[in-house]
């Protein structure tokens, strides 16, 4: 009783710091778009016909709140986000599809993300390497490890916060940090 109280506390901080963070930055979403403009997916522009060149995000989340906040938070950069339930229907997309980054949580049903990493590698091939980002509540040195060892580039824990997520789309997108 006491852990599904805790998970409800910990969702309910969430969208409340989703609400005061939509508030709060209403208005910045364009700065956003601006300064991760980058990737390999395009669409046009609203304003004038131009294409606008997208970061395409997979993400692999099997927790339904976590996935909106993560899609939320790309959003507001201006990324294009692909959301999966588990690491295989992860896989399947990512092999069918280009993606900028993937972020995939580390447990998962099906497949967790450490066998997406390691499948994922294995069909890579020629093509252009695809950054795997760790989504894990735990950062300890032995997870790191085992994350660097399955093919992953990064680890971002949770929560996630939307400044930390921005650091690392802008660094497995090579763009560059934005001016403040």
């Amino acid at each position: 009783m006491e852990v599904i109280f805790f998970v409800f506390l910990l969702v309910l901080a969430w969208v409340i710091y989703y609400l005061r963070a939509k508030k709060r930055n209403h208005g910045r979403s364009e700065r956003g778009h601006e300064r991760l403009q980058a990737g390999s997916a395009t669409e046009p522009d609203r304003g004038g016909g131009q294409v606008v060149d997208r970061i395409r995000v997979l993400v692999a989340e099997d927790n339904a709140v976590s996935a909106r906040i993560l899609d939320a938070f790309l959003d507001r950069m201006g990324c294009s986000a692909t959301l999966t339930a588990d690491g295989k229907e992860a896989l399947r997309v990512a092999c069918a599809q280009t993606f900028s980054v993937a972020i995939v949580d580390l447990s998962m049903p099906e497949m967790d993300g450490f066998d997406f990493a390691l499948r994922y590698r294995r069909q890579e091939g020629g093509r252009d390497h695809l950054p795997i980002i760790a989504l894990t509540a735990d950062a300890a040195e032995q997870v790191t490890d085992r994350c660097l060892s399955a093919g992953m580039d990064g680890i971002l824990t949770k929560p996630v916060m939307y400044d930390r997520l921005v650091a690392v789309i802008q660094q497995y997108t090579r763009n560059p940090p934005a001016a403040s």
